[in-house]
């Protein structure tokens, strides 16, 4: 029998108790208040050789009267409508891509809460589900029962679904399963592990999927990080050479004039860490006639990228840059989140 232990975790604003085993990890939902809202709490606990973790991921429950997309700054970037422009389209696939921890789930959420409505049916294969949304219905992945992302999206095909959500698509049969569903009819939710939004292209193929399926059901991939939020308690200008933001995409005029930016100081709101909340910084690309031939074709990645480009998609950089000018956050935080290899 596992030996167990109960931990007890006390902080300013929740307070929880949890019993869990010792030497296998698991996760655990949780019902908390947190800053006088309800949240749903992931905890996963984990026992090393030397001693015990536990990780809290805080899932705001407020995804079911209000959608993620309002609360962040996707509006200021004019993403939003953009993306609701796509997702009202009857079939076809829209992905998030990412890092874990970037967002994707909560972003598809709330894209699902956008659609959500009596006339539409709309089913969900998760693992695990994050989210309770009322009229959906939400089914879990059980592996030992036999129940996999393919086989459950079998199913749902015979259930006449209007939208599907695929909490991830791992490997190319759920792949597969997933372009079928989309070009019978169906709107296919999905998130992906790529770095950006025209390597969601490449991921595809090299799960093994045709070309021109991708070209035919992929109708937007939205690529997004978190980052941290300057306190607006604290936060105060200063002055940085023009020079040094040339790596975001800034037009140098004069490389010894400056920039007005802010961060914060750090006060007692924030932990004296300067930050207090977290943005998202986002990359969408659209599909159109000249990305799908390209995709066909299997053109170079960065012929992929130069075509998105012109057809109105700002790289990650680029919507950090915008980020940065407006104070909401610091240079040296857009580099945490979206710095990849030869950036």
């Amino acid at each position: 029998m596992l030996a167990k232990r109960t931990y007890e975790r006390t902080h300013p604003w929740i307070t929880f108790d949890l019993q869990t085993t010792k030497f296998l990890p698991r996760t655990w939902m949780l019902l908390g208040e947190a800053a006088s809202k309800a949240h749903h709490i992931a905890g996963v606990p984990l026992a090393p050789q030397t001693a015990e973790r536990f990780h809290r991921i805080f899932l705001a429950k407020g995804v079911r009267g209000t959608t993620a997309i309002e609360g962040n700054t996707l509006t200021e970037d004019q993403v939003q409508a953009q993306i609701e422009e796509l997702t009202r389209q009857p079939n076809g696939m829209f992905l998030s891509t990412g890092p874990t921890g970037a967002g994707k789930t909560t972003t598809q959420y709330s894209v699902l809460h956008k659609l959500n409505s009596i006339e539409r049916n709309i089913i969900t294969i998760e693992d695990p589900i994050e989210y309770q949304l009322n009229g959906i219905s939400q089914v879990q992945v059980n592996r030992k029962a036999g129940l996999s992302f393919a086989n459950a999206l079998r199913s749902f095909l015979r259930q006449d679904p209007d939208i599907i959500m695929v909490g991830e698509m791992r490997d190319l049969e759920t792949a597969e399963i997933s372009v079928e569903a989309s070009l019978t009819g169906h709107l296919v939710l999905s998130t992906l592990h790529t770095n950006d939004a025209p390597s969601a292209v490449a991921r595809m193929t090299d799960m093994g999927l045709e070309p021109y399926l991708i070209s035919a059901t992929v109708i937007g991939v939205l690529a997004q990080r978190l980052g941290r939020r300057n306190c607006s308690h604290c936060a105060e200008p200063y002055e940085v050479k023009q020079s040094e933001l040339r790596r975001f995409g800034f037009e140098v005029t004069d490389p010894e004039a400056t920039v007005t930016l802010y961060r914060g100081r750090g006060c007692e709101d924030c932990r004296f860490t300067g930050f207090r909340g977290r943005i998202g910084v986002y990359e969408l690309m659209r599909m159109n006639a000249e990305i799908a031939e390209l995709v066909v074709r299997r053109a170079p990645l960065a012929d992929i990228k130069a075509a998105a480009k012109a057809n109105g998609m700002h790289e990650l950089r680029e919507d950090g840059l915008l980020k940065i000018l407006a104070g909401t956050t610091t240079p040296e935080e857009v580099m945490r989140v979206i710095f990849t290899a030869g950036f």
